[in-house]
């Protein structure tokens, strides 16, 4: 028995004073700490006040939005494109939505979103499920709409994202991001 216990010492010894030891049992859960804190740091911080101006040239919307929380922020502006664009590059505001004044609430038109960076899953979420119950509320209050008029009320408009140069954001980009914050999470928690 004696000598099994030495054995054992001498081994646990060994292995502990081995640099992977150290490294594993001490330094690997810090880094998947940091990883973590890292991961809902950005998650939280980058939809929190994405201020959003929509120039209203159908006057639809009637100049107010209401805003529960203040993951977006909408205001409206009666400013041109270029001026738009710098704000969004001087970083006043994240992006603009403009509604064309030719706009039919009752058509299936879709609405134009600019940014500088690209918008996340989120935050693309958040923008189209306001504007898309605004302009339901609109859509109902017109009076004596047949049956078949009532069911196509009910479609949502689409919003195309944009840079500021012009050329459309694919939501596959968004998409990209969020997957892979996602598999990196999945395999942080797997190791």
């Amino acid at each position: 028995m004696n000598k099994t216990w030495i054995i054992a010492q001498r081994e646990f010894f060994t292995r502990v004073k081995k640099k992977t030891f150290l490294l594993t049992t001490i330094l690997l859960p810090v880094l998947i700490f940091g990883f973590y804190a890292l991961i809902i740091y950005f998650s939280v911080k980058a939809t929190d006040g994405y201020k959003v101006a929509i120039v209203d040239n159908a006057n639809i919307l009637g100049g107010t939005l209401p805003s529960q929380n203040s993951e977006v922020v909408f205001q409206f502006v009666k400013e041109d494109t270029t001026t738009l664009n710098r704000k969004t590059e001087a970083k006043q505001i994240d992006g603009y939505l403009i509604i064309p004044s030719n706009y039919n609430i009752l058509g299936n038109h879709s609405l134009e979103f600019r940014s500088n960076k690209t918008v996340g899953l989120m935050t693309r979420e958040n923008i189209q499920r306001k504007i898309n119950k605004v302009l339901e509320e609109k859509r109902f209050l017109l009076q004596n709409i047949p049956k078949d008029k009532l069911d196509s009320l009910r479609s949502e408009t689409d919003i195309n994202y944009r840079g500021l140069d012009g050329n459309a954001e694919t939501q596959s980009k968004a998409g990209l991001s969020y997957a892979v914050g996602f598999i990196s999470g999945f395999l942080i928690y797997i190791v």
